[in-house]
């Protein structure tokens, strides 16, 4: 416990020690730019200082010209095998929506990410493991470090992004779904819910959950809609991130943002 106590100590100084540093790095700046709004807020509760929030551009020329129509009854994420990324929840989530609701048994899960080390290889196994634990394992798939090819391909026929991640600061996979016509779900925090799936002309442009037994119910209400209006929320999401997050539109939010 001593030595517990000691480490604990010795992480809190260096904590404090790199926001001090940071924080008068950030106080040397003419302009401080965040590229989101929960960003933003924490710089500027560290500095007291106006921080412009500029959006980052998206390359989404690759992913815009998919068909909003005939998609799959596929839930997809794509984010690399990593703790934070919270891919228990989705298969937790997946488990309920396939219990609560048995017209969605033909449903398919696909985790699709980048493996950095083996470690993240046997994060994959006890997602796998966990997936078979609930009997989900035939609906659920696993597809690591995938080539660019099959990631367009699975952008362009799934229905749902998921994203689980808590205080996702931005969520370029977020985009990424809309831009490529899928009906984004994604935690109800940071970047996803306040800069990304934000209602567009009025209308909705995605979901937003918490907990599992939540994120299950948006799984299932995004299912039940009929296909004109996913196709309807499918094109505002789209052309809510391609007018907001263009090449065009940071070039001038981000010479604003100087002047």
């Amino acid at each position: 416990m001593r030595y517990f106590a000691s480490a604990q100590t010795n992480t809190s100084r260096y904590y404090h020690a790199l926001i001090s540093a940071y924080s008068f790095c950030l106080k040397t700046c003419d302009v401080n730019m965040a590229n989101s709004s929960w960003t933003g807020n924490h710089i500027r509760n560290l500095i007291n200082r106006e921080v412009k929030v500029v959006y980052p551009p998206c390359d989404t020329v690759a992913l815009r010209d998919f068909s909003l129509e005939g998609r799959r009854k596929s839930i997809l994420c794509v984010a690399q095998f990593r703790p934070e990324k919270a891919h228990s929840t989705q298969i937790k989530a997946f488990k309920e929506l396939r219990d609560s609701h048995t017209n969605h048994k033909d449903s398919k899960l696909i985790l699709l990410g980048s493996a950095r080390n083996q470690d993240d290889l046997n994060r994959v196994e006890h997602l796998k493991s966990l997936a078979k634990s609930l009997g989900v394992d035939s609906s659920t798939e696993f597809i690591v470090n995938a080539s660019f090819k099959v990631l367009l391909h699975s952008l362009s026929t799934a229905s749902i992004g998921i994203n689980t991640m808590v205080d996702e600061h931005f969520g370029i996979n977020v985009v990424e779904y809309m831009a490529a016509g899928l009906i984004p779900l994604a935690h109800a925090s940071a970047g996803p819910l306040l800069d990304i799936i934000v209602d567009y002309k009025g209308s909705k442009t995605g979901y937003h959950a918490r907990e599992v037994k939540e994120f299950s119910e948006r799984m299932n209400d995004i299912f039940n809609l009929s296909e004109h209006d996913a196709i309807q929320v499918r094109q505002r999401a789209r052309e809510s991130v391609m007018e907001r997050l263009s090449d065009k539109t940071f070039n001038g939010n981000f010479l604003d943002a100087l002047n």
